[in-house]
């Protein structure tokens, strides 16, 4: 895993092909190591504690219908062991403040499954989860050789020395269906359209 950071950490400047408004560096590894932090987290700390920890006031998850994840994790006792985690691939906005992290999670039980996490850069420029959810699968996806990252094509330009709003580059979507089931999109501005990269479909439960 560190050597796979590494070489995302060296192709990072080749990423970053667009200038971007005012704000953070588009920086997809940075986007890896949040993910890959949380993960260790979890393990010292415990699974619930991490996932408080690193939540935004605002944050959601599912368990299956939509909660304030903040007031949800009060009520939960973290698990003997907790669930372990890697990300494949981040894709962030052209400002640099929005992204989104999608791999691979195994269970102490040997259940495996998919995430997908929606970040979002505080003021002081920290990553936090704003929406978390996966889904358990019958195999694991094929882990990838390397780590990846892309960076949104930019929708607007420097507004002066007032901050940007927004750029809406990287826009994600969470619908969830009255018996559970739900879906989560995230498209990125490709410049002259937005590109489905994460379409999670997961049936509610039986």
């Amino acid at each position: 895993m560190t050597a796979r950071l590494g070489l995302l950490l060296l192709g990072a400047a080749a990423l970053v092909a667009a200038k971007p408004p005012l704000g953070f560096q588009p920086d997809p590894s940075s986007v890896i190591a949040a993910e890959i932090a949380f993960n260790r987290l979890a393990q010292e700390k415990g699974q619930w504690t991490a996932f408080a920890q690193t939540a935004a006031d605002d944050a959601v998850m599912f368990v299956p219908q939509k909660v304030v994840a903040k007031e949800w994790l009060k009520k939960q006792a973290n698990p003997a062991a907790s669930v372990r985690w890697s990300p494949s691939v981040a894709y962030v906005s052209c400002d640099g403040n929005l992204a989104a992290s999608t791999g691979n999670w195994t269970r102490p039980d040997g259940a495996v499954g998919y995430f997908t996490t929606i970040w979002r850069r505080d003021k002081k420029g920290r990553w936090q989860w704003i929406m978390d959810h996966g889904d358990r699968l019958a195999t694991a996806r094929a882990t990838p050789e390397f780590l990846s990252g892309k960076v949104a094509t930019c929708k607007r330009g420097p507004q002066g020395d007032a901050p940007p709003p927004p750029d809406e580059s990287l826009i994600w979507t969470a619908d969830v269906a009255t018996d559970g089931g739900r879906q989560v999109t995230v498209r990125m501005w490709t410049g002259a359209a937005y590109e489905t990269v994460i379409d999670d479909k997961v049936r509610a439960e039986s």
